[in-house]
């Protein structure tokens, strides 16, 4: 695997989290605006969902590049 392969599977993983930051972004003003009870529970299964799909693919990203760049092959 050559290094411009790597880079883009890099970037497009980085990409990935960005949208998925933005989604986030974008579910939090609509929800954060409500004041019923129900809102609110959703507003926190939303937000543990997301929180943990990021740490998820944060690490497994990060573990990624770490074996991509101590891979001597």
């Amino acid at each position: 695997m050559n290094d411009g392969k790597k880079r883009l599977f890099i970037i497009l993983g980085l990409f990935m989290l960005v949208v998925y930051g933005a989604i986030f972004g974008f579910i939090w003003l609509l929800i954060s605006n409500q004041s019923p009870f129900f809102n609110k529970i959703m507003l926190i299964g939303i937000l543990t969902a997301f929180v943990v799909m990021m740490i998820a693919m944060a690490i497994s990203l990060g573990c990624l590049i770490y074996s991509l760049w101590s891979w001597k092959g």
